[in-house]
Protein backbone atom coordinates (compact mmCIF):
# COMPACT_ATOMS: atom_id res chain seq x y z
CA UNK A 1 0.00 0.00 0.00
CA UNK A 2 1.13 3.56 -0.62
CA UNK A 3 -0.17 6.50 0.83
CA UNK A 4 0.15 10.43 1.02
CA UNK A 5 -1.69 12.33 4.12
CA UNK A 6 -3.04 14.98 2.13
CA UNK A 7 -4.66 16.48 -1.04
CA UNK A 8 -3.81 19.92 -2.48
CA UNK A 9 -4.36 20.58 -6.31
CA UNK A 10 -2.62 22.92 -8.64
CA UNK A 11 -4.13 25.22 -10.75
CA UNK A 12 -4.05 23.19 -13.44
CA UNK A 13 -6.77 20.77 -11.22
CA UNK A 14 -3.73 18.36 -11.13
CA UNK A 15 -2.09 17.26 -7.88
CA UNK A 16 1.65 17.81 -6.08
CA UNK A 17 3.75 15.03 -6.35
CA UNK A 18 4.55 14.64 -2.68
CA UNK A 19 0.41 15.18 -1.50
CA UNK A 20 -1.41 13.35 -3.84
CA UNK A 21 -2.85 9.90 -2.35
CA UNK A 22 -2.11 6.72 -3.34
CA UNK A 23 -4.45 4.06 -1.17
CA UNK A 24 -4.79 2.08 -4.12
CA UNK A 25 -2.74 -1.48 -5.16
CA UNK A 26 0.55 -0.90 -7.78
CA UNK A 27 -0.82 -1.25 -10.84
CA UNK A 28 0.19 -4.18 -13.00
CA UNK A 29 -0.52 -4.42 -16.94
CA UNK A 30 -3.48 -6.47 -17.05
CA UNK A 31 -5.10 -3.99 -14.07
CA UNK A 32 -4.38 -1.10 -16.35
CA UNK A 33 -7.46 0.16 -17.64
CA UNK A 34 -7.98 -0.23 -21.30
CA UNK A 35 -10.56 3.23 -21.76
CA UNK A 36 -10.72 2.66 -25.30
CA UNK A 37 -12.27 -0.86 -24.81
CA UNK A 38 -14.58 0.67 -22.05
CA UNK A 39 -15.74 3.68 -23.71
CA UNK A 40 -14.63 4.04 -27.55
CA UNK A 41 -12.28 4.89 -30.40
CA UNK A 42 -12.46 8.27 -29.25
CA UNK A 43 -10.59 8.16 -26.24
CA UNK A 44 -7.02 8.02 -26.05
CA UNK A 45 -6.29 8.51 -21.72
CA UNK A 46 -6.20 5.97 -18.98
CA UNK A 47 -6.36 8.62 -16.04
CA UNK A 48 -8.07 6.13 -13.27
CA UNK A 49 -7.10 8.15 -10.03
CA UNK A 50 -7.74 11.38 -11.40
CA UNK A 51 -4.10 12.34 -11.38
CA UNK A 52 -4.50 14.46 -14.81
CA UNK A 53 -7.64 17.14 -14.25
CA UNK A 54 -10.94 16.48 -16.28
CA UNK A 55 -10.65 19.81 -18.51
CA UNK A 56 -6.95 18.43 -19.45
CA UNK A 57 -8.12 15.08 -20.27
CA UNK A 58 -10.93 15.81 -22.56
CA UNK A 59 -8.25 18.24 -24.44
CA UNK A 60 -5.84 15.50 -24.78
CA UNK A 61 -8.56 13.36 -25.79
CA UNK A 62 -9.81 16.05 -28.65
CA UNK A 63 -5.93 17.15 -29.32
CA UNK A 64 -4.97 13.20 -30.02
CA UNK A 65 -8.02 12.20 -32.15
CA UNK A 66 -7.16 14.91 -34.78
CA UNK A 67 -3.78 13.25 -35.68
CA UNK A 68 -5.58 9.37 -35.64
CA UNK A 69 -4.81 9.20 -38.96
CA UNK A 70 -1.27 9.93 -38.77
CA UNK A 71 -0.05 8.29 -35.07
CA UNK A 72 -2.06 5.91 -32.34
CA UNK A 73 -1.15 8.19 -29.30
CA UNK A 74 -2.35 6.66 -26.35
CA UNK A 75 -1.47 8.47 -22.36
CA UNK A 76 -1.85 6.20 -19.05
CA UNK A 77 -1.20 7.80 -15.58
CA UNK A 78 -0.64 5.57 -12.80
CA UNK A 79 0.05 6.46 -9.50
CA UNK A 80 1.88 3.16 -9.42
CA UNK A 81 3.55 0.10 -10.45
CA UNK A 82 4.97 -1.39 -7.46
CA UNK A 83 8.98 -2.28 -8.28
CA UNK A 84 8.53 -3.01 -12.27
CA UNK A 85 10.76 -0.89 -14.27
CA UNK A 86 8.92 1.48 -16.49
CA UNK A 87 10.62 0.44 -19.65
CA UNK A 88 9.16 -3.45 -19.34
CA UNK A 89 6.26 -1.93 -18.10
CA UNK A 90 5.53 0.34 -20.81
CA UNK A 91 6.74 -1.98 -23.50
CA UNK A 92 4.54 -4.93 -22.19
CA UNK A 93 0.95 -2.67 -22.06
CA UNK A 94 2.16 -1.38 -25.62
CA UNK A 95 1.90 -4.70 -26.79
CA UNK A 96 -0.81 -6.34 -24.91
CA UNK A 97 -3.06 -3.39 -25.97
CA UNK A 98 -1.82 -3.64 -29.56
CA UNK A 99 -1.31 0.38 -29.92
CA UNK A 100 -1.42 1.69 -33.19
CA UNK A 101 -2.38 -0.50 -36.59
CA UNK A 102 -0.56 -4.02 -36.70
CA UNK A 103 0.25 -3.38 -40.54
CA UNK A 104 2.04 0.30 -40.16
CA UNK A 105 3.18 0.06 -35.97
CA UNK A 106 2.26 3.94 -36.00
CA UNK A 107 0.90 3.62 -32.09
CA UNK A 108 2.86 5.47 -29.25
CA UNK A 109 2.29 5.44 -25.64
CA UNK A 110 3.16 7.68 -22.75
CA UNK A 111 3.17 6.76 -19.69
CA UNK A 112 3.39 8.46 -16.40
CA UNK A 113 3.93 6.96 -12.99
CA UNK A 114 4.42 8.84 -10.24
CA UNK A 115 5.96 7.24 -7.11
CA UNK A 116 8.96 6.51 -9.57
CA UNK A 117 9.01 10.24 -10.42
CA UNK A 118 9.33 9.21 -14.52
CA UNK A 119 7.60 9.46 -17.70
CA UNK A 120 8.06 6.99 -20.48
CA UNK A 121 7.73 7.42 -24.10
CA UNK A 122 7.11 4.36 -26.14
CA UNK A 123 7.58 3.93 -29.79
CA UNK A 124 5.67 1.58 -32.27
CA UNK A 125 8.61 0.27 -34.87
CA UNK A 126 6.78 2.54 -37.63
CA UNK A 127 7.17 5.46 -35.59
CA UNK A 128 10.73 5.11 -34.27
CA UNK A 129 12.21 7.35 -37.64
CA UNK A 130 9.17 10.21 -36.47
CA UNK A 131 10.25 10.27 -32.91
CA UNK A 132 13.64 9.37 -32.66
CA UNK A 133 15.11 8.43 -29.07
CA UNK A 134 16.98 11.92 -28.63
CA UNK A 135 13.97 13.87 -29.76
CA UNK A 136 11.94 12.27 -27.27
CA UNK A 137 14.02 12.81 -24.77
CA UNK A 138 14.18 16.38 -25.91
CA UNK A 139 10.50 16.52 -25.45
CA UNK A 140 10.77 15.03 -21.62
CA UNK A 141 13.45 17.38 -20.35
CA UNK A 142 12.03 20.44 -21.73
CA UNK A 143 8.11 20.26 -22.04
CA UNK A 144 7.21 17.32 -18.98
CA UNK A 145 9.87 17.39 -16.34
CA UNK A 146 9.82 21.45 -15.80
CA UNK A 147 6.23 20.69 -14.84
CA UNK A 148 6.46 17.69 -13.29
CA UNK A 149 8.87 19.53 -10.68
CA UNK A 150 5.90 21.93 -9.85
CA UNK A 151 3.35 19.60 -9.73
CA UNK A 152 1.91 20.29 -12.42
CA UNK A 153 1.13 16.77 -14.25
CA UNK A 154 -1.88 17.72 -16.21
CA UNK A 155 -0.13 20.49 -17.76
CA UNK A 156 3.36 18.68 -17.96
CA UNK A 157 1.31 15.85 -20.23
CA UNK A 158 -0.57 18.45 -22.02
CA UNK A 159 2.50 20.48 -23.10
CA UNK A 160 4.99 16.55 -24.23
CA UNK A 161 0.87 15.63 -26.46
CA UNK A 162 0.98 19.03 -27.83
CA UNK A 163 4.83 18.73 -28.77
CA UNK A 164 4.58 16.01 -30.83
CA UNK A 165 1.15 17.13 -32.44
CA UNK A 166 2.92 19.55 -33.83
CA UNK A 167 5.79 17.48 -34.99
CA UNK A 168 3.62 14.97 -36.79
CA UNK A 169 1.68 18.16 -38.31
CA UNK A 170 5.07 18.87 -39.98
CA UNK A 171 5.95 21.85 -38.05
CA UNK A 172 10.19 21.66 -38.78
CA UNK A 173 10.70 24.62 -37.09
CA UNK A 174 9.45 23.40 -33.61
CA UNK A 175 11.17 20.04 -33.96
CA UNK A 176 14.54 21.97 -35.06
CA UNK A 177 13.95 23.66 -31.60
CA UNK A 178 13.73 20.79 -29.58
CA UNK A 179 16.74 19.14 -31.26
CA UNK A 180 18.50 22.60 -30.60
CA UNK A 181 17.51 22.30 -27.06
CA UNK A 182 18.60 18.62 -26.63
CA UNK A 183 21.74 19.44 -28.31
CA UNK A 184 22.83 22.25 -26.37
CA UNK A 185 22.07 20.18 -23.07
CA UNK A 186 23.98 17.22 -24.69
CA UNK A 187 27.23 19.30 -25.47
CA UNK A 188 26.92 21.23 -21.85
CA UNK A 189 26.97 17.11 -20.26
CA UNK A 190 29.95 16.08 -22.32
CA UNK A 191 31.68 19.71 -21.70
CA UNK A 192 31.43 18.44 -17.85
CA UNK A 193 31.70 15.12 -18.63
CA UNK A 194 35.28 15.89 -19.91
CA UNK A 195 36.33 18.30 -17.10
CA UNK A 196 35.59 15.40 -14.55
CA UNK A 197 38.33 13.38 -17.04
CA UNK A 198 40.88 15.89 -17.15
CA UNK A 199 40.68 16.04 -13.37
CA UNK A 200 40.93 12.08 -13.03
CA UNK A 201 43.76 12.00 -15.36
CA UNK A 202 45.72 14.69 -13.71
CA UNK A 203 45.18 13.24 -10.35
CA UNK A 204 46.25 9.84 -11.39
CA UNK A 205 48.83 10.91 -13.36
CA UNK A 206 50.18 12.71 -10.37
CA UNK A 207 49.91 9.84 -8.42
CA UNK A 208 51.97 7.23 -10.74
CA UNK A 209 54.61 9.94 -10.84
CA UNK A 210 55.14 10.51 -7.06
CA UNK A 211 54.79 6.36 -6.81
CA UNK A 212 57.40 5.81 -9.43
CA UNK A 213 59.69 8.33 -8.15
CA UNK A 214 59.43 6.96 -4.54
CA UNK A 215 60.25 3.54 -6.09
CA UNK A 216 63.48 5.10 -7.66
CA UNK A 217 64.37 7.08 -4.49
CA UNK A 218 64.15 3.88 -2.33
CA UNK A 219 65.91 1.77 -4.83
CA UNK A 220 68.92 4.06 -5.27
CA UNK A 221 69.53 4.88 -1.55
CA UNK A 222 69.36 1.07 -1.05
CA UNK A 223 72.38 0.07 -3.71
CA UNK A 224 69.41 -0.63 -6.94
CA UNK A 225 67.13 -3.25 -4.66
CA UNK A 226 67.79 -6.11 -2.48
CA UNK A 227 68.07 -9.21 -4.59
CA UNK A 228 65.52 -12.01 -3.57
CA UNK A 229 66.55 -15.55 -3.66
CA UNK A 230 64.06 -18.11 -5.21
CA UNK A 231 63.28 -22.06 -4.54
CA UNK A 232 65.96 -22.91 -6.95
CA UNK A 233 68.71 -21.00 -5.64
CA UNK A 234 68.92 -18.31 -8.48
CA UNK A 235 67.95 -14.54 -7.48
CA UNK A 236 65.17 -12.54 -8.67
CA UNK A 237 66.89 -9.02 -9.54
CA UNK A 238 64.72 -5.66 -9.15
CA UNK A 239 61.41 -7.34 -9.57
CA UNK A 240 59.59 -4.66 -7.74
CA UNK A 241 60.78 -1.76 -9.83
CA UNK A 242 60.09 -3.57 -12.71
CA UNK A 243 56.73 -4.69 -11.97
CA UNK A 244 55.83 -0.91 -11.60
CA UNK A 245 57.35 -0.22 -15.29
CA UNK A 246 54.22 -2.02 -16.57
CA UNK A 247 52.04 0.33 -15.31
CA UNK A 248 53.93 3.10 -16.40
CA UNK A 249 54.21 1.81 -19.96
CA UNK A 250 50.06 1.75 -19.61
CA UNK A 251 49.62 5.17 -18.55
CA UNK A 252 52.22 6.64 -20.93
CA UNK A 253 49.87 5.54 -23.51
CA UNK A 254 47.20 8.24 -22.72
CA UNK A 255 49.79 10.35 -20.92
CA UNK A 256 52.84 11.06 -22.87
CA UNK A 257 55.09 12.75 -19.78
CA UNK A 258 54.74 9.25 -18.58
CA UNK A 259 57.00 8.08 -21.14
CA UNK A 260 60.13 9.74 -19.33
CA UNK A 261 60.08 7.60 -16.05
CA UNK A 262 59.41 4.47 -18.23
CA UNK A 263 62.53 5.37 -20.22
CA UNK A 264 64.43 6.02 -17.13
CA UNK A 265 62.80 2.50 -15.34
CA UNK A 266 64.62 0.96 -18.88
CA UNK A 267 67.79 2.94 -17.88
CA UNK A 268 68.08 2.12 -14.26
CA UNK A 269 66.95 -1.83 -15.18
CA UNK A 270 69.91 -2.09 -17.57
CA UNK A 271 72.40 -0.62 -14.77
CA UNK A 272 70.55 -2.78 -12.23
CA UNK A 273 71.93 -6.11 -14.12
CA UNK A 274 75.16 -4.81 -15.00
CA UNK A 275 76.43 -3.55 -11.83
CA UNK A 276 79.27 -5.20 -10.40
CA UNK A 277 78.38 -8.23 -8.02
CA UNK A 278 80.83 -8.28 -4.65
CA UNK A 279 81.37 -11.90 -3.48
CA UNK A 280 80.10 -12.32 -0.06
CA UNK A 281 82.56 -15.01 0.75
CA UNK A 282 85.81 -13.61 -0.04
CA UNK A 283 84.62 -9.98 -0.87
CA UNK A 284 86.29 -10.01 -4.04
CA UNK A 285 84.93 -8.65 -6.95
CA UNK A 286 82.60 -10.87 -9.51
CA UNK A 287 82.47 -11.19 -13.02
CA UNK A 288 79.31 -12.01 -15.52
CA UNK A 289 79.88 -15.39 -17.65
CA UNK A 290 78.62 -15.03 -20.99
CA UNK A 291 76.36 -17.32 -22.57
CA UNK A 292 78.68 -20.25 -23.10
CA UNK A 293 80.38 -19.84 -19.92
CA UNK A 294 77.13 -19.53 -17.70
CA UNK A 295 75.48 -23.30 -19.46
CA UNK A 296 77.88 -24.58 -16.93
CA UNK A 297 76.08 -23.32 -13.81
CA UNK A 298 72.45 -23.44 -14.84
CA UNK A 299 70.25 -26.79 -14.04
CA UNK A 300 68.90 -28.48 -17.00
CA UNK A 301 65.59 -26.84 -16.41
CA UNK A 302 67.17 -23.57 -16.43
CA UNK A 303 68.55 -23.68 -19.60
CA UNK A 304 64.97 -25.23 -20.57
CA UNK A 305 63.46 -22.01 -19.50
CA UNK A 306 66.11 -20.13 -21.50
CA UNK A 307 65.49 -21.80 -24.46
CA UNK A 308 61.84 -21.16 -24.16
CA UNK A 309 62.65 -17.56 -23.36
CA UNK A 310 60.32 -17.65 -19.89
CA UNK A 311 63.62 -16.64 -18.35
CA UNK A 312 67.08 -15.07 -19.12
CA UNK A 313 69.60 -16.08 -16.50
CA UNK A 314 73.13 -14.32 -15.65
CA UNK A 315 75.44 -15.87 -13.70
CA UNK A 316 78.54 -14.24 -11.42
CA UNK A 317 81.86 -15.93 -11.18
CA UNK A 318 83.92 -15.26 -8.70
CA UNK A 319 87.41 -15.90 -10.09
CA UNK A 320 88.99 -16.18 -6.33
CA UNK A 321 87.19 -18.60 -4.66
CA UNK A 322 84.82 -19.99 -7.10
CA UNK A 323 81.92 -18.95 -5.93
CA UNK A 324 78.46 -18.14 -8.37
CA UNK A 325 75.38 -16.42 -7.79
CA UNK A 326 72.55 -16.65 -10.55
CA UNK A 327 69.85 -14.08 -11.19
CA UNK A 328 67.03 -14.29 -13.44
CA UNK A 329 64.94 -12.01 -15.22
CA UNK A 330 61.64 -12.13 -17.26
CA UNK A 331 61.50 -13.63 -20.52
CA UNK A 332 59.35 -12.51 -23.54
CA UNK A 333 57.01 -15.94 -23.09
CA UNK A 334 57.06 -15.35 -19.23
CA UNK A 335 53.28 -14.64 -19.19
CA UNK A 336 52.06 -18.10 -21.40
CA UNK A 337 53.58 -20.53 -18.54
CA UNK A 338 52.88 -21.51 -14.88
CA UNK A 339 54.98 -22.80 -12.15
CA UNK A 340 55.57 -26.07 -11.80
CA UNK A 341 54.24 -27.74 -8.40
CA UNK A 342 56.52 -30.80 -9.10
CA UNK A 343 59.87 -29.20 -10.15
CA UNK A 344 59.50 -25.65 -9.02
CA UNK A 345 60.07 -24.26 -13.01
CA UNK A 346 57.89 -21.70 -15.05
CA UNK A 347 57.53 -24.46 -17.82
CA UNK A 348 53.77 -25.17 -17.21
CA UNK A 349 52.02 -24.58 -20.48
CA UNK A 350 48.33 -25.10 -21.80
CA UNK A 351 48.15 -28.12 -23.76
CA UNK A 352 44.68 -29.13 -24.45
CA UNK A 353 40.83 -26.50 -23.92
CA UNK A 354 38.05 -29.32 -23.95
CA UNK A 355 34.88 -27.61 -23.27
CA UNK A 356 32.72 -29.97 -21.63
CA UNK A 357 29.53 -28.48 -21.48
CA UNK A 358 28.24 -25.67 -22.74
CA UNK A 359 26.65 -22.90 -21.43
CA UNK A 360 22.53 -22.34 -21.85
CA UNK A 361 19.95 -20.42 -20.08
CA UNK A 362 19.28 -22.48 -17.60
CA UNK A 363 22.57 -23.84 -16.69
CA UNK A 364 26.41 -22.59 -16.76
CA UNK A 365 29.09 -24.64 -18.77
CA UNK A 366 32.17 -26.44 -17.92
CA UNK A 367 35.56 -25.83 -19.67
CA UNK A 368 38.96 -27.84 -18.64
CA UNK A 369 42.38 -26.55 -19.48
CA UNK A 370 44.99 -28.70 -18.92
CA UNK A 371 48.92 -27.85 -18.75
CA UNK A 372 52.20 -29.92 -18.87
CA UNK A 373 55.39 -29.11 -17.47
CA UNK A 374 58.09 -29.13 -20.47
CA UNK A 375 60.52 -30.31 -18.19
CA UNK A 376 59.25 -33.12 -15.82
CA UNK A 377 56.32 -33.83 -17.94
CA UNK A 378 54.05 -32.94 -14.91
CA UNK A 379 50.28 -32.28 -15.55
CA UNK A 380 47.39 -30.40 -13.92
CA UNK A 381 43.68 -29.65 -15.15
CA UNK A 382 42.05 -26.77 -14.26
CA UNK A 383 38.09 -26.39 -14.61
CA UNK A 384 36.18 -23.36 -15.18
CA UNK A 385 32.89 -22.73 -14.93
CA UNK A 386 31.41 -20.94 -17.66
CA UNK A 387 28.30 -18.33 -16.45
CA UNK A 388 24.75 -18.62 -17.78
CA UNK A 389 23.34 -17.41 -20.54
CA UNK A 390 20.97 -13.63 -20.22
CA UNK A 391 18.74 -12.63 -22.38
CA UNK A 392 18.94 -9.24 -23.41
CA UNK A 393 17.23 -6.99 -21.32
CA UNK A 394 16.10 -4.90 -25.20
CA UNK A 395 14.47 -7.42 -26.16
CA UNK A 396 10.57 -7.08 -26.52
CA UNK A 397 7.77 -8.49 -24.36
CA UNK A 398 5.91 -11.52 -25.11
CA UNK A 399 3.02 -10.41 -26.78
CA UNK A 400 -0.59 -10.74 -25.32
CA UNK A 401 -4.23 -10.23 -26.45
CA UNK A 402 -5.03 -7.52 -29.00
CA UNK A 403 -7.32 -5.32 -26.73
CA UNK A 404 -10.02 -3.86 -27.59
CA UNK A 405 -10.17 -1.32 -30.94
CA UNK A 406 -6.65 -1.06 -31.16
CA UNK A 407 -5.08 -2.22 -34.43
CA UNK A 408 -2.80 -4.71 -32.80
CA UNK A 409 0.59 -2.43 -33.27
CA UNK A 410 3.60 -3.53 -31.79
CA UNK A 411 7.04 -2.09 -30.11
CA UNK A 412 10.42 -3.05 -29.48
CA UNK A 413 11.39 -0.79 -26.64
CA UNK A 414 12.46 1.96 -28.54
CA UNK A 415 11.92 6.22 -26.53
CA UNK A 416 13.15 7.63 -24.18
CA UNK A 417 12.26 8.18 -20.18
CA UNK A 418 12.63 10.86 -18.00
CA UNK A 419 13.06 11.32 -14.56
CA UNK A 420 12.68 14.06 -11.71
Amino acid sequence: MFAYTSTAQTDDGGYYDDEYPIDNEAYTVSTVPNTRVMYGDNIHVSNPNGIISQIIEDEINHMLDTVRPKSDIFVVALPSIGYEEIEDFATALFNTWGIGEANIDNGVLVLLVLDQHAVRIEMGYGMEAVFPDALCMSIIQNSMIPHFKEGKYSIGLYDGVDDMVRILYGEETYSKKLYEAEERRRIEEEEMANRILIIIGIIVLASCLAYFVYKMVKVIKTGWGKDTMTNDGAYSAFSDLEKQSGCLIGCAIFFPLMWIPVILSFVARKRNRTRARTCDKCGSDMRRLNEEEEDAYLTEGQQKEETLKVKDYDVWYCDKCGNTLTYFYKGIHSSSYKKCGRCGLQLMKLTKHETVSRPTYTSSGLNIDTYTCQHCGNTKAERTVVPRLTHSSSSSSSGGHRGGSFGGGRSGGGGATGRW
